[in-house]
């Protein structure tokens, strides 16, 4: 990509470019992950497939501390945990 960052207040024409350039980049990419996605599906339907998603042993705990009432929520897994999503429910 050229360098466009030092032209703050470009012109319109520059904007045009650069919004041309990232609709363009954009695309390149939506292709680029349609065929990666096209191919995932061949070889996954294929009966000699392997899961691509390992299956992994956790130990989970849900315990409530009475104290400050509190629920402290432990996770353990032989590999590392990088993100953790919650998702709660409101009881009305």
């Amino acid at each position: 990509m050229k360098s466009w960052k030092r032209n703050i207040h470009c012109s319109k024409r520059a904007q045009c470019w650069l919004c041309e350039y990232c609709r363009k980049e954009l695309e390149e990419l939506t292709e680029k992950l349609n065929v990666e996605r096209n191919r995932y599906q061949v070889t996954s339907q294929n009966d000699s497939a392997v899961s691509a998603l390992p299956f992994f042993s956790i130990n989970d705990k849900f315990i409530l501390n009475q104290d400050d009432a509190s629920y402290t929520l432990s996770l353990e897994v032989q590999s590392p945990i990088d993100y953790v999503l919650l998702q709660v429910r409101r009881l009305v």
